[in-house]
């Protein structure tokens, strides 16, 4: 071959790799106008290109999808053929929660004859059209949820309510053997026993009580940095806490207020903490960490993200979190996450649990942010309100972020 000849069969394939390019970079910006999301994996399953909506933060600022998602895409470009495929794929995402995607995957491909007379196909490309059904499957799933609920709150009030008088008794009566009997008697052990008892359904009764009453909050505005501080004092001084825990917290710069009653949006708090301490043995971290976001029609929101180093959940666990009467502790109701979603969504507020066993649980949540300026943190006063009968100072290591 003849140097003219070669330097005409490199010019070609070089204006062939070009056309290549510029096409796949065509069909990507189309199906980012028609799609929620794309996703390129080259011919030797590298990830090459992630729409910004489907970038997670978590995983820097370079592109980058989890391992569980790039691998089943992987997975799925080996199926693709002439004719697009298309699967579902549930995602629980950090940023927006668990997603429920309509993917259709489709690939670039050319002739080649690799020295036979049969002509075969590679890909030199396989993209993926993501397109967000989420909203579809949550409808029926709200509807038949809130039906439900509401039948479960009756319930769970004429339980409390019958309950109660007849615990009262018994505990009435147990308290008067507990002054006849001496100290050191095993009948005294028995009757303490059967008081424990007594406590722990009363704790159960409270807690379906508490599901079943409709809220009514008493409106104020609110810091969000004051509350995370007075939240997380909370916690250091109750006799749950150890030592071995580290609370750090980070808010953004300028973060608005949000509007809502400060004694609920508290024990919500103080349940999700006390979830992500028992998640932990005796060392660990709890991490806070709040910034403002978009929101629908331009309206600003506040998110808090509560992250703990525990044993983590699996994804049967995740998706069942919420539902009451679903716990995994030991001598649990099952209520709590039942009332803090509750609580969150009277605020008009939004929250999902993002997990993986062996790596933590982030716990997410969205509130409208209230109009006007920034409320002015006072962390004195604040702190004080939780450490009223404790002479201990808070120990919080936090710093603030950059807008």
């Amino acid at each position: 071959m003849s140097p003219s000849t070669s330097g005409t069969e490199f010019a070609r394939l070089h204006d062939q790799l070009t056309q290549k390019e510029q096409l796949s970079l065509t069909l990507e910006a189309l199906l980012e106008s028609i799609a929620d999301g794309v996703v390129a994996l080259d011919f030797k399953g590298q990830l090459t290109h992630v729409s910004d909506g489907l970038h997670e933060p978590s995983f820097g600022t370079e592109p980058g999808l989890p391992p569980l998602v790039l691998e089943r895409l992987r997975q799925e470009a080996k199926e693709v053929g002439t004719q697009p495929r298309r699967f579902e794929l549930r995602w629980s995402r950090e940023e927006t929660g668990a997603r429920v995607y309509e993917v259709v995957a489709a690939a670039a491909t050319s002739r080649s004859l690799h020295g036979t007379d049969t002509p075969t196909r590679e890909h030199l490309v396989t993209l993926f059209a993501f397109h967000d059904r989420t909203a579809m499957h949550e409808l029926s799933r709200e509807l038949e949820r809130t039906r439900d609920l509401a039948a479960l709150g009756r319930m769970s009030a004429t339980v409390a309510h019958e309950l109660r008088n007849p615990l009262g008794v018994i505990q009435g009566f147990a308290s008067l053997l507990q002054r006849d009997v001496e100290a050191d008697s095993d009948s005294r052990s028995r009757v303490e026993k059967i008081l424990q008892g007594c406590d722990a359904a009363n704790r159960i009764v409270e807690d379906l009580l508490e599901y079943s009453r409709p809220v009514e909050p008493r409106w104020e505005t609110i810091s969000v940095e004051s509350l995370l501080a007075e939240g997380a004092a909370s916690l250091q001084v109750s006799p749950r806490w150890r030592n071995g825990i580290v609370i750090d917290m980070g808010v953004e710069r300028g973060v608005p207020a949000i509007r809502g009653d400060r004694r609920l949006l508290l024990q919500a708090l103080a349940n999700l903490l006390n979830n992500a301490m028992d998640a932990m043995e005796d060392k660990g971290s709890i991490s806070l960490r709040v910034r403002s976001t978009g929101g629908i029609n331009g309206r600003e929101r506040v998110r808090i993200v509560i992250r703990d180093s525990g044993c983590g959940l699996s994804a049967e666990e995740v998706s069942r979190v919420f539902q009451p009467f679903y716990t995994t502790k030991p001598g649990g109701t099952g209520l709590g996450m039942a009332i803090v979603r509750r609580t969150i969504e009277v605020h008009g507020g939004e929250i999902h649990v993002v997990s993986a066993q062996g790596r933590g649980t982030s716990v997410v949540l969205d509130f409208p942010a209230e109009s006007g300026a920034p409320l002015r943190f006072d962390p004195t006063k604040e702190r004080g309100r939780a450490l009223a009968r404790s002479a201990d100072e808070p120990r919080i290591e936090s710093h603030k972020e950059a807008a």
